[in-house]
């Protein structure tokens, strides 16, 4: 919110300046400002004045800028491939024709990185996270090496190793100021209770969450849209992983997570509509209705792929060839459990089993 304040007011007083370059600054932050709070038509009509304004100065800081908010604004409704090509044309141009510019590198490399996972492309992410870390490592960037050691743990959930997950992610939080609440306290949350989920413990990973949601909500960031999806998406999750162990409270833990998914509906973009009809799904086969579980299933898959989420599509393609090999059509169910296994290990996930668990926990380990 400080920094919000301090936005407004730098870009008020670059526009009575009236001094291109700082005017293109002031617009590309204003951009992401308004991704962030879900207002893209006015996101869009910034957009194509910066365009226009960087194509006229010509001055390849203003560029890079230009299309690291671009990028970043991209991701933050959702359009993970636009994001992915806006962010690689910002990094060539830093390292290509700007100097001093440590914090526009580390910021472009790490949405960039998170929009790999998005879009499912593991490989590439796997390929190039430990390069860019022993890069910030080198340099001593407490920032980059915060950002990468926290938001990206993902990475070692993907090579079966939640330990280090969890501590690369506690360690770096120990260097990291202890005020306040802040983007990489937020990544360290996520972290920790994906880990506790992945493990299979989603009652540590609902005390988690408990114990910070204070903190979460005095920061504002769920006026961010990705960030209030995303931490209703977990603690669904939580709760679904909770209730397969813990038959007491089940019939408590299934209805709350239902309500998150109603709470995600409201949201409508297309991924979203598919991080609600995973959980759905899963309650619907926790009832029995393997009927309802698998239309959810499907409505999951379609929107994941409409939103180029290969991964998650897989995690659904995949439950629900485990429904259909269980129910009425072994022979459908056996060849999409078995294609979508077969993308996992080529994707190089060490773990299919457990990592799908961590995407789409509460169905039925047969």
């Amino acid at each position: 919110m400080r920094g919000a304040d301090y936005q407004a007011r730098h870009l008020l007083a670059a526009l009575e300046a009236g001094e291109p370059y700082r005017v293109s600054r002031g617009l590309a932050a204003e951009l992401v400002y308004l991704a962030s709070t879900q207002k893209p038509a006015r996101a869009a009509k910034i957009r194509t004045r910066l365009d226009a304004l960087v194509s006229e100065i010509k001055q390849p800081h203003a560029e890079a800028i230009a299309q690291m908010a671009g990028g970043i604004s991209s991701y933050l409704i959702g359009h993970w491939k636009d994001a992915r090509a806006s962010l690689e044309r910002a990094e060539t141009i830093l390292r290509e024709r700007c100097t001093g510019v440590s914090w526009e590198l580390d910021t472009t490399h790490i949405v960039h990185l998170f929009s790999l996972f998005f879009l499912g492309e593991l490989p590439t992410l796997l390929d190039r996270v430990p390069a860019i870390l022993r890069n910030a490592d080198e340099r001593g960037d407490l920032f980059a090496r915060t950002n990468l050691r926290t938001g990206l743990h993902l990475v070692w959930l993907v090579a079966d190793d939640p330990e280090r997950a969890r501590t690369e992610s506690a360690q770096a939080m120990r260097k990291w100021s202890r005020e306040g609440f802040h983007t990489q306290h937020y990544y360290d949350l996520v972290a920790q209770a994906q880990s506790a989920i992945y493990l299979g413990d989603g009652e540590l990973a609902l005390k988690i969450l408990d114990e910070k949601w204070p903190l979460v909500q005095a920061s504002q960031q769920t006026r961010v849209q990705l960030v209030r999806v995303q931490l209703t998406d977990l603690r669904a999750r939580a709760l679904l992983a909770a209730a397969a162990v813990n038959k007491p409270e089940r019939k408590r833990l299934y209805a709350e997570a239902e309500q998150l998914a109603r709470k995600l509906l409201v949201e409508k973009q297309p991924w979203i509509v598919a991080h609600a009809a995973m959980i759905q799904s899963a309650v619907a086969e926790a009832r029995g209705d393997t009927t309802a579980a698998l239309a959810q299933l499907d409505l999951a898959c379609n929107n994941f792929t409409a939103a180029d989420m290969k991964l998650h599509a897989i995690v659904a393609r995949r439950e629900r060839g485990r429904l259909l090999l269980r129910t009425s059509d072994g022979d459908e169910g056996r060849a999409q459990l078995t294609t979508a296994n077969e993308w996992l290990k080529a994707a190089r996930v060490r773990n299919p089993a457990r990592l799908c668990a961590l995407l789409a926990p509460g169905f039925p380990d047969w």
